[in-house]
């Protein structure tokens, strides 16, 4: 079973996955995001995907990322996608490289620690 849940953190709003996600489900967590934030805000997000399995293609993935961009006024801060394995790590380089917006700033990690670290750093130092 699939389920998201968004926790609004002092410094970034973390959503975390568990399960298999498709398409579909991805893009109405996303939603939910969007429905939850201010319009105006410039929040940081950390995308805990440890626990989940990813049922996207890379159209799937370049569709997120043009969502994404599409969107920007709210996904214009730091991004940090939380791996659990090696195995995740080609589909989030290439939503990494499908944004093309210099404003949404996408980094992999596969430590919740230092990607915590990272998003309480000013945003300057990417």
């Amino acid at each position: 079973m699939s389920k998201f849940n968004i926790i609004k953190e002092s410094d970034f709003v973390k959503l975390d996955m568990t399960g298999m996600f498709d398409f579909e489900q991805t893009i109405a967590a996303l939603n939910d995001i969007l429905g939850q934030l201010d319009k105006d805000c410039l929040d940081d997000f950390l995308f805990d995907l440890v626990d989940s399995e990813c049922g996207l293609n890379e159209l799937d993935i370049y569709k997120i990322a043009e969502f994404m961009e599409d969107n920007v006024r709210l996904f214009k801060g730091r991004i940090a996608l939380l791996l659990g394995s090696a195995l995740a790590i080609d589909n989030s380089r290439f939503l990494k490289f499908c944004i093309q917006d210099p404003v949404i700033r996408v980094r992999i990690f596969f430590d919740k620690d230092i990607a915590k670290q990272w998003l309480a750093s000013p945003p300057t130092l990417v």
